[in-house]
Order: C-alpha cells, then sequence, then structure tokens
C-alpha cells in the first residue's frame, strides 16, 4: 500500500512510473513510459520489458551498451553490473 500511494503521487510518465509498470508485468504500458526517458536506469528496465514482451535481440542491444557505459557513481555501477549480469543469461 505504501508503495501505491507514493507512485500515485508522481507524474504518468515518471520515470518511476515506468519502472513500476514493467515490474508488475505490464512491459507494453512500461516501455511507452521508459521510451520519454533516457537515463542508464531506465534503459535496464525497458531491456527488461523488452525481454517480457519476447524481443530479445533488441533487448541485448540494449544490454550490450550498458555493460559499457563508465563509472560515473553508484546508479551506473549498479546498472553496469546488473546489465552484464542479464546480458550472459540471454
Amino acid at each position: 500500500k505504501k508503495t501505491k500511494d507514493l507512485i500515485n503521487k508522481l507524474p504518468e510518465n515518471s520515470m518511476w512510473i515506468g519502472i513500476y509498470t514493467v515490474i508488475k508485468g505490464d512491459f507494453t504500458k512500461g516501455l511507452k513510459i521508459l521510451s520519454n526517458n533516457n537515463s542508464f536506469y531506465s534503459q535496464y528496465f525497458q531491456a527488461q520489458a523488452l525481454i517480457g514482451q519476447g524481443k530479445i535481440e533488441e533487448a541485448r542491444d540494449i544490454l550490450d551498451n550498458l555493460r559499457y557505459i563508465p563509472y560515473q557513481n553508484f546508479d551506473t555501477s549498479w546498472t553496469k553490473n546488473r546489465a552484464a549480469r542479464l546480458y550472459q543469461t540471454l
């Protein structure tokens, strides 16, 4: 309930709503929202949504790019690591 309360206060095109939507399994809606956000973090979840839709090659391309992003801070480090791990499973 607490998560839904927080999510409901965000604008509909928020990256966080896009991520939440992907996690909940609505890949089409999540991709639509996340396509308006270009952060490394949102790209990782775009790849997750594409995998959920069976678009493995598109997801692989995104993940491959994310594996080689330069280290800038914790967020990029986390994204780079997770993208590399997910890429290896495809």
